[in-house]
């Protein structure tokens, strides 16, 4: 019982804020890993209608290319983490994304965007799926060295593939970064950290070993295979393609035609050339039966991912950017096959010192003709930097635009742009001498930022309401993450309340300060995600705005459902502070009558001060003025700003363990 109760407290609920001028966008906010084409029905001259993307924002997007520019057509939300790769089986209209929430989900792809089935067998990071062509069948691989073949129709893994050992020299499992199957779903072929391409056959079992193929110097990134199951190709970063023969278990040739990582594959449908591209920002066309390779263009960013539309005519490629772009291949677009070719040598080595001798003559070997994608899907700037203020309340961030703004997480929303300042300049102008309780983590992963709260954490900082621009009187003591809480989940917890007939308590804490918490509900809420896991553990995500109050209590965390619903949290001990309050030698005022205090580490010097003008001797015309006008209250000898804290004080002036000492005397004129 024990156990349980600290899983559900480490349970956490993270709400993700979108960008002002971005809620209900329908491009990436972050970089784009997987791509896929479809031909559908109206592709324009034997082009593709339909294509498909998915990025590390967690989204996978559907786009229509069927006029004279791409139009968003429909987004999938699902995932809660990078989506990794992505695999179409057209045969049954069917869309396949793994994700690093260790989920491998299946999508409905006519268009309804309707998520049909989640597998939940990985232990980690999904990075690749494979898909059958004539079969609802399936493969998908990732981190630990996990391996699954799956029914499309039941989503339930057929095979689990046993893991490969680990490698002596690193000690640690081996990792599957690519997978592929042939259009029967008999074969499936992975490549991993170990330099080893493995072929499966699904129709002898997952008990059999595998074939490996060895060859590749490096981990093994992506791998294709034919229809038939005879052929596979892998590329590594070892900087080289390499055709294998199934049939013969045998590398059949070594292509060594790029300067750096070989990240994505695409073989034409006879298997006579292939397009490759990676780390090296290069796209080349390699024909396999002459080893004449040319370069078909040259990429401002690194190429993660590549989508050829079904006349091979272009191809669309994607990577950290959060566009995506379109180029022509040769004889797409009416050109002309180029002249600039070489022969693929098999030494990644050699490949580059012949370059470097190029480079050295002067002479420029074979240089892309293309100076600019034919088509791009614009992305959105997303968040690469960001730092906590001391307030732990508002945040500085940068975008990939090098656009520099301050967030306010309580309230979920941009306050203030700096436009392209400079990050580190503006946040030493900017920070203050708070000094909170941590109550979060964040983090911008998903090119947004993302605040993770966790119990009791978050229950563990307080502020006044009026700091938090909710009025009522200036000494109400709020918690902000109970705040945050019921601003996210006000629609949810009405409509629960509604349908169940049950009225807020009169211990709330948010009625007991005069529906605080109402002002913060339009602001956050619309513009946030939630992402929770249900009580087995499976993540989900929606926008606030979304929640219908048909979700079940176990779907969120039980101590969520405490504090939003049953109006009870964990109140941290230390949130009070003793301190001694003396009139400072020579001052001529009253001694305070108990000069050992207790009050809030949060209580201000501006308080302080009225507190000691009530104890004083004053005249009429006095007691009219602000006590700040007056008096003024010192820390070893300093004269201590209005807006400090008593923590403040403790942790910038004071700096000792024992009890505080303050020291008050009249303003100096």
């Amino acid at each position: 019982a024990r156990q349980g109760a600290m899983a559900q407290r480490r349970r956490r609920l993270t709400y993700v804020l979108d960008a002002a001028d971005d809620h209900g966008d329908d491009r990436h906010c972050a970089g784009v890993n997987a791509l896929v084409a479809s031909s559908g029905a109206g592709g324009g001259g034997g082009g593709s209608s339909w294509l498909w993307t998915a990025g590390r924002d967690s989204s996978v997007r559907r786009w229509d290319l069927r006029g004279a520019k791409p139009r968003a057509a429909g987004a999938l939300q699902g995932h809660t983490d990078w989506v990794n790769a992505m695999a179409l089986l057209e045969r049954s209209q069917s869309l396949v994304t793994a994700s690093s929430d260790r989920t491998v989900r299946c999508w409905r792809a006519d268009g309804s965007g309707a998520c049909v089935g989640v597998a939940r067998e990985h232990n980690d990071y999904v990075m690749s799926v494979g898909a059958a062509a004539s079969a609802n069948r399936f493969v998908s691989a990732g981190l630990k060295g996990e391996v699954f073949t799956w029914d499309l129709a039941t989503m339930v893994a057929t095979e689990r593939m046993p893991e490969p050992e680990p490698a002596a020299a690193l000690f640690h499992a081996v990792s599957v970064y690519a997978a592929a199957m042939d259009g029967a779903g008999n074969i499936a072929v992975t490549g991993s950290t170990d330099n080893v391409v493995r072929v499966w056959d699904a129709r002898v079992g997952g008990a059999a070993k595998p074939l490996k193929l060895l060859g590749h110097e490096d981990n093994v990134r992506c791998v294709a295979v034919n229809a038939e199951g005879t052929m596979a190709l892998s590329g590594g970063s070892d900087a080289t393609i390499r055709l294998w023969d199934l049939r013969q278990h045998r590398c059949s040739q070594t292509l060594a035609v790029h300067s750096d990582s070989v990240w994505a594959l695409a073989a034409d449908p006879r298997w006579t050339s292939v397009l490759s591209a990676g780390r090296d920002k290069r796209c080349y066309r390699t024909d396999l039966r002459s080893r004449e390779s040319s370069p078909a263009f040259e990429s401002e960013t690194p190429i993660a991912a590549m989508a050829v539309e079904a006349n091979q005519a272009s191809v669309w490629v994607s990577g950290p950017s959060s566009s995506v772009h379109k180029w022509f291949l040769e004889g797409g677009g009416g050109r002309r096959a180029r002249s600039n070719a070489f022969v693929a040598g098999t030494s990644p080595i050699a490949h580059k010192r012949m370059v470097e001798t190029a480079e050295a003559k002067g002479e420029v070997l074979a240089t892309p003709e293309q100076l600019s994608p034919a088509a791009t899907i614009e992305g959105l700037p997303g968040i690469v930097q960001h730092q906590v203020l001391a307030d732990k309340r508002h945040v500085l961030t940068r975008d990939s635009a090098g656009q520099v703004a301050l967030w306010d997480v309580v309230a979920g929303e941009q306050t203030r742009s700096y436009d392209k300042a400079d990050f580190d300049e503006t946040f030493k102008s900017i920070e203050t001498k708070d000094v909170v309780t941590s109550w979060f983590a964040i983090d911008a992963r998903l090119g947004r930022l993302a605040i993770h709260l966790e119990c009791p954490q978050c229950f563990r900082a307080e502020c006044y309401s009026v700091d938090l621009g909710l009025g009522g009187e200036d000494d109400v003591r709020v918690c902000p993450g109970d705040i945050v809480l019921r601003s996210l989940l006000s629609r949810w917890v009405d409509k629960q309340r509604r349908a169940s007939g049950s009225r807020r308590s009169s211990k709330d804490p948010a009625k007991a300060k005069g529906e605080a918490v109402k002002p913060l509900v339009d602001t956050l809420a619309p513009a946030a995600s939630v992402v929770t896991a249900d009580a087995s553990g499976v993540t989900w995500r929606k926008a606030a705005t979304d929640l219908t109050g048909a979700e079940g209590v176990d779907m969120f965390p039980e101590w969520v459902i405490d504090c939003v619903l049953r109006d009870t949290y964990p109140v941290p001990a230390g949130l009070k502070c003793s301190f001694r309050l003396l009139p400072a030698e020579g001052s001529n005022l009253a001694p305070i009558p108990n000069p050992k205090l207790t009050a809030p580490r949060i209580l201000r010097i501006r308080k302080v001060l009225k507190y000691i003008a009530g104890k004083q001797d004053m005249n009429a015309k006095e007691q009219a003025r602000p006590a700040h006008e007056l008096l003024e209250v010192m820390c070893k000898g300093q004269v201590l700003p209005l807006d400090y804290s008593l923590a403040a004080i403790r942790a910038h002036v004071w700096k000792r363990p024992e009890d505080l000492v303050l020291t008050f005397r009249r303003r100096k004129a």
